[in-house]
């Protein structure tokens, strides 16, 4: 197991013992990190550790939704729904979820049940047989009449908004907030524990996470008044929320942001220079680059002249981690290193003569790429001195 996996492990365990695995975890917990700092792989390890949990003397409910697959502001919070609705057995929950759903998106101008053409033909055919009618008592010519008619069409099609929002106002409106509150059946939550983990909130724009901010708010408290044991798990780089929500000109984020998380959980600081040096050392090429008798040696930098696995030293390696931003750049800046094996090859093969300090060597040459990966330059302008 890699580094990176263990540290998202560690994380994993600490948030299922401080937070799951507790009798007061009716709560919204604020999961921390910067971006490449193990979120989504701490998520995959928890559910991982979830589904053992759950084999031997648990039973959890477990819903993860990626809320970047549905960032439009039509379907962040129906989809909530429907994705609960998935992992529901019985068909009470799945129709009053799906019905929940439905109910998230309508809205007065385009809806399932009072919405566009089918009002808009209503109130049409409802002027046309009203005018056909008193305008044949009136004893007036068909020409007249489709004339009038024609004239009533585009009146009613110019105000057709106002008409569908006056008509919509005057049905009865039944919310998804009362159908949850007063219809959602337990049966699927008699012992168990619903855990929602929500991805991805920090890459929507502002108003599509203050909307899915307001609804987890809403199905916690829906969920805590019906006695359901549950807890939501926001997994987000908390910067760029605050930032997100500032661009809806919320005055104080901060404050704003305590309603919706009872909690917080910092992820560890990725141990970047460890995993670099492992990554570097324990490489295996499928093939022997430098041209000798050998089988291939272990390492990216690897020599034939005796000296072993070769390796840039421990400072150079520690500045080159201060300056990786992730755990994906690293594993980028590994790859940009494989990918070059022969240049590397090249350089060790031309000044590689046990007379000359391999270390500086190595240390000059590793530098060298980084410069070249982070500033996107061609390496061998770099190593020939052009950049």
């Amino acid at each position: 197991m890699s580094n990176k996996h263990r540290i998202s492990e560690i994380n994993a365990k600490n948030i299922f013992t401080e937070f799951i695995d507790k009798p007061d975890r009716n709560k919204i917990v604020s999961i921390e990190g910067s971006y490449g700092s193990g979120k989504s792989t701490t998520k995959e390890e928890l559910k991982k550790l979830l589904s053992n949990a759950d084999d031997k003397n648990g039973h959890y409910i477990l819903v993860d939704y990626r809320a970047l697959q549905y960032e439009e502001v039509s379907q962040i919070t129906s989809q909530l729904y429907i994705q609960i609705a998935k992992k529901m057995h019985s068909c009470c929950n799945k129709h009053i979820l799906s019905a929940a759903s439905v109910l998230k998106r309508e809205n007065v101008s385009a809806s399932y049940i009072t919405g566009g053409f089918g009002v808009l033909a209503l109130l049409v055919t409802i002027a046309i047989a009203a005018m056909k009618y008193f305008l044949e008592i009136l004893g007036w010519s068909n020409s007249v009449l489709f004339i009038i008619l024609i004239m009533a069409f585009f009146v009613v099609f110019l105000m057709r908004d106002r008409l569908v929002a006056n008509f919509a106002g005057m049905l009865p409106r039944y919310t998804h907030v009362d159908l949850l509150r007063n219809d959602l059946c337990k049966v699927d939550f008699d012992g168990a524990t619903f855990i929602l983990l929500i991805d991805e909130i920090d890459r929507l724009n502002g108003i599509t996470l203050k909307l899915l901010l307001d609804e987890i708010l809403i199905l916690h408290e829906i969920l805590k008044e019906r006695d359901i044991d549950h807890i939501v798990l926001l997994f987000h780089n908390i910067d760029i929320t605050k930032q997100l929500l500032e661009s809806c000109k919320i005055p104080d984020v901060t404050f704003y942001l305590q309603k919706y998380s009872q909690d917080s959980f910092k992820i560890l600081k990725p141990d970047l220079l460890h995993n670099l040096h492992k990554e570097i050392f324990d490489y295996k090429p499928s093939v022997s680059i430098i041209s000798n008798n050998h089988s291939p040696a272990n390492g990216i930098f690897a020599n034939e002249y005796g000296y072993g696995l070769g390796m840039p030293s421990s400072n150079i390696l520690m500045c080159i981690a201060n300056n990786l931003r992730s755990f994906r750049d690293l594993d980028r800046f590994v790859g940009y290193l494989s990918s070059n094996l022969h240049s590397i090859a090249d350089v060790i093969h031309n000044h590689g003569e046990p007379e000359h300090d391999i270390q500086q060597i190595l240390d000059v040459l590793i530098t060298e790429m980084f410069f070249a990966f982070r500033y996107d330059k061609k390496l061998s302008q770099v190593l020939d001195g052009q950049d």
